[in-house]
């Protein structure tokens, strides 16, 4: 590999980086709107969500809020993280 195509796959991932940290800035800023508290397992669990793909974070953020609460607890009952108003261990 030359010189040129480490810059060239250099700037590709610094600009994958810098749109999955705009992502995660516009979820963050989603969920702090949703009125639920930290310790909320609601709000545990979209964060463990989060982390889990990039495709999860472009789904919530499309989400209208009403339909954002079913979303978490349905994905999170799915993956095992969330059922009702706790998060399973």
């Amino acid at each position: 590999m030359e010189f040129g195509d480490h810059i060239i796959k250099l700037a590709k991932l610094m600009i994958e980086n810098h749109k999955a940290y705009n992502d995660m800035e516009a979820c963050m800023a989603k969920l702090g709107t949703m009125g639920w508290d930290e310790s909320d397992a609601k709000y545990q669990t979209t964060l463990l969500l989060f982390g889990e793909s990039a495709y999860i974070k472009k789904v919530w953020l499309q989400l209208q809020s009403q339909t954002s609460e079913l979303w978490v607890k349905n994905a999170g009952a799915k993956s095992n993280m969330h059922s009702d108003d706790e998060i399973l261990h």
